[in-house]
């Protein structure tokens, strides 16, 4: 390669250049910056992480109680701690969610796919829709709060 024999005066070798030059010092800097992202990531992640969707292949079920929706839960639990976790439904009166199977306490560093229903009184639907606020509790502590859309018939329509 160029450059890798040369000649030099006992002056140039005696004052040799700096190995910390300005290249070396951006480089440096953009490796703190990312290595602090990471850390800053890792640090406010959520100890547990939830989804929840609906399940697919039935609308809503009509019942004496009211219509139901089926949704499918899952959980990530990405600490070293087993969770207890359980459902509840924030605020409306009536309105019901029960777990299909059982919620049981969560492994550390483990994942479980579970589902569960949403009960809700035909009065509380509004042109056969309502919203409910679901907050997801793990041991004790409610640590995230999901809006799920309940669909039933429209008013007056008896299927």
């Amino acid at each position: 390669p160029k450059g890798l024999i040369r000649y030099s005066s006992a002056n140039g070798l005696k004052a040799a250049s700096s190995w910390l030059t300005p290249r070396i010092k951006a480089y440096g800097a953009v490796w703190v910056v990312l290595v602090g992202i990471v850390t800053a990531l890792f640090i406010t992640r959520p100890d547990l992480e939830v989804t929840v969707l609906r399940q697919e292949g039935t609308t809503f079920v009509r019942t004496p109680d009211g219509i139901i929706n089926f949704y499918r839960l899952e959980l990530i639990n990405k600490s070293s701690q087993p969770k207890n976790v359980a459902l509840r439904v924030v605020g409306d009166e009536g309105i019901t969610v029960r777990p299909l199977g059982t919620l049981e306490q969560l492994k550390p560093w483990h994942e479980t796919k579970s589902r569960f229903i949403v009960t809700v009184p035909e009065a509380k639907l509004n042109n056969g829709l309502a919203s409910v606020e679901l907050d997801i509790i793990a041991d004790g502590a409610a640590v995230q709060r999901e809006s799920v859309r309940v669909i039933g018939s429209q008013s007056g329509d008896k299927k």
